[in-house]
C-alpha cells in the first residue's frame, strides 16, 4: 500500500487523473497526479506543522477543509485519526472525528468526472455542539511553487472590499494588480503575502509550467464572508501557494450542517502569452469554455 510520509491513503481514478486520500486522518487530499505520472499536482509540506493545545497540527500540503474565521483554536485542530470512509461509485465519502474544542464536524465527498480530469469536492460542516455557532468553511488547496496564480477582477466594484493582511505589503513584486486580474508570482520570499477579496466570478486558475489549474465554487455574492468580506483568498509563503475559497457565514444550529461545493479542473499543454495581461485574458476565456455543464 502506498502512504503519505507515512500516512497510509487510498486511491480513486478515472481515466485521467488518480485521487490520493488519507485513510485515518483528515478528512484531507493530499495528493492527485496526471496517470502515468507520478508527479504530485499539489504541493507537499512533510514537517510543515503548528503545536496547538490539543496537539501537533499537520498540514501536510494537498487540500484541507478549515472552518472560518481563522482562530488558532478553531481552524487547527489535530485531524490525525477518527476518519470514517465510505467507497462510492464514482468517488469516496470522508466524515472526521468530531473536534476537541470546537465540537464541529468536517466531511469531504470526492467525486471523479468520467470523461476529464474534474474532481467536485463537497466540503460538509456539521455543527454537534448543543449551542449555535457562527462560522464559514473554507477550501484550501496547496499548491507547488513556481507558477502564478490568476484571479478575476470583474466585480462591478472594481476593487472594493480588496484586502491585503497586515503582514503583506502592496508593494511586494509577487503580487501584480491588472485591470481585471490580479495575479500572483508563486515564488519563495519572506514575509508571506495573502490577499482576499469579494470574487463575483466565482473561480481562480494557477498555471505552472504547461498545466493549468482551474478552482470553482459559488461565489454567494449577496451574502456576508469572512475576512471583510472575502471569498476568495491566496497566500504564499516559502513552501506552497494556497489557493482559498470561503463560503459565506452561517449561523448553525445544534445537529445542522453547512456545504461548500469545489470543483478542480486541470488541463494540461497550456503555452504563456506574450504578455501577463494576455495569458491572463486568455485563462479567463479557457475557464468560460471548459465549464462543465451543470
Amino acid at each position: 500500500m502506498r502512504d503519505f510520509y507515512g500516512e497510509p491513503i487510498g486511491r480513486i481514478s478515472n481515466q485521467y487523473i488518480t485521487v490520493e486520500y488519507l485513510m485515518n486522518g483528515g478528512p484531507h487530499i493530499p495528493r492527485v497526479m496526471f496517470n502515468g505520472s507520478e508527479e504530485n499536482l499539489f504541493a507537499e509540506t512533510p514537517g510543515f506543522e503548528m503545536e496547538t493545545r490539543f496537539g501537533v497540527y499537520h498540514f501536510r500540503g494537498g487540500h484541507r477543509f478549515c472552518h472560518a474565521p481563522e482562530h488558532p483554536q478553531r481552524s487547527y485542530i489535530p485531524d490525525n485519526d477518527g476518519l470514517s470512509l465510505e467507497m462510492q461509485p464514482n468517488g469516496v465519502d470522508l466524515v472526521g472525528h468530531i473536534e476537541t474544542g470546537t465540537g464541529m464536524q468536517k466531511s469531504m465527498s470526492i467525486r471523479l468526472a468520467s470523461d476529464q480530469a474534474l474532481v467536485t469536492v463537497t466540503h460538509r460542516l456539521k455543527n454537534c455542539n448543543p449551542w449555535e455557532v457562527e462560522t464559514a468553511a473554507w477550501g484550501i488547496s496547496m499548491m507547488p511553487l513556481g507558477g502564478s496564480a490568476f484571479l478575476p477582477l470583474k466585480n462591478d466594484g472594481g476593487m472594493s472590499g480588496f484586502l491585503t493582511f497586515s503582514y503583506s505589503k502592496r508593494s511586494d513584486p509577487r503580487l501584480k494588480i491588472l485591470d481585471d486580474f490580479v495575479v500572483i508570482n508563486a515564488a519563495a520570499a519572506q514575509p508571506p503575502l495573502k490577499i482576499g477579496f469579494l470574487n463575483a466570478q466565482g473561480w481562480m486558475a494557477y498555471l505552472k509550467n504547461d498545466v493549468l489549474f482551474i478552482k470553482r465554487f459559488n461565489p454567494e455574492v449577496g451574502q456576508i464572508h469572512p475576512d471583510q468580506n472575502s471569498n476568495t483568498e491566496m497566500y504564499v509563503e516559502d513552501k506552497c501557494i494556497e489557493l482559498e475559497s470561503l463560503a459565506a457565514l452561517v449561523r448553525l444550529q445544534p445537529e445542522q450542517t453547512v456545504e461548500h461545493v469545489e470543483q478542480w479542473q486541470w488541463i494540461s499543454g497550456v503555452c504563456r502569452k506574450r504578455t501577463l495581461a494576455d495569458t491572463a485574458g486568455w485563462i479567463s476565456a479557457v475557464v468560460e469554455v471548459s465549464k462543465p455543464e451543470a
